[in-house]
């Protein structure tokens, strides 16, 4: 039994709630600052996964200003600027996803150029499942697999787009073709997938959910929790470009009376003032 029994209600839940956002997407304004804070976002969420300490907060003030508090190792601030960078790689027009883009992405977070792992590694320690990797000299098979899957990645109906990916992304973690930084990149991969098919980014960011969706398809082929993962992320998405719509659209209207209110308070002084002149030349 799928450890989410109502997946497809989620999934339906979710495409209704990216419908409502549809056109608001279209207005430039309420896109670019979803996005832009998307970035921030799935730059903190993906390296908190991984176990970095910094906040979102801390997370934009080292990728904005170079911005560094206590209590932080070098590293996190390092690997908050590198996969800020990383992420800059995506595109909500759409990205042809290859090796090669894939190997860019993996060098960027790591600061080196990214190579195929060439030793054999498990994932995981003794306080969590620990997972064997297929041996290093099958990655690039492997991948080339893969990447056709993700090629033909472009058809078929929400559910079906957001299974595969959730499929994939699954895949992906488990062929490990990289010594490291395999989570973030298979996260900026995940996205791209989504964009491409022009569905919004998502930043998954239940820590533990997350590693426990990988042990569910380990032991029991089971991706709903996966799916619901992503669909909740979906769905949060949704509802930032809805508040960010909102806003401008109360901020706008604020002005709006403001500007009204002080013309009609001029316009008022005015009329009183030449009321005034009349009955002084009268006198």
């Amino acid at each position: 039994m799928a450890i989410i029994d109502d997946i497809q209600k989620k999934i339906a839940e979710t495409k209704k709630k990216l419908d409502s956002v549809r056109e608001i997407k279209k207005d430039f304004l309420v896109w670019d600052a979803f996005y832009k804070g998307f970035q921030y976002r799935f730059c903190w969420s993906s390296n908190s996964i991984e176990g970095n300490t910094l906040s979102l907060d801390e997370t934009i003030a080292v990728v904005d200003f170079d911005e560094v508090s206590a209590g932080h190792k070098f590293s996190e601030y390092q690997d908050a600027k590198n996969l800020f960078r990383a992420i800059k790689e995506m595109s909500p027009k759409g990205v042809r996803i290859s090796e090669e883009w894939i190997k860019k992405i993996d060098g960027i977070i790591c600061g080196t150029y990214g190579e195929y792992r060439q030793e054999n590694v498990f994932v995981g320690n003794p306080a969590r499942a620990v997972y064997y990797p297929p041996k290093y000299e099958n990655v690039p098979e492997l991948m080339q697999a893969h990447m056709k899957k993700i090629e033909d990645c472009h058809s078929g109906d929400f559910a079906e787009v957001i299974e595969r990916v959730a499929e994939y992304h699954i895949e992906f973690e488990r062929i490990h073709p990289f010594m490291d930084g395999n989570g973030r990149t298979g996260r900026i991969v995940l996205n791209q997938m989504l964009m491409n098919n022009e569905i919004l980014p998502a930043a998954i960011s239940h820590t533990s959910k997350y590693r426990q969706a990988f042990r569910e398809f380990d032991t029991k082929g089971d991706k709903s929790l996966m799916i619901y993962l992503i669909c909740d992320a979906l769905q949060e998405s949704a509802a930032k470009v809805k508040e960010l719509s909102l806003k401008k659209k109360r901020d706008q209207a604020a002005v709006k009376s403001s500007v009204k209110g002080k013309l009609q308070k001029n316009s008022g002084e005015s009329r009183g003032g030449n009321q005034r002149d009349h009955e002084d030349l009268e006198l």
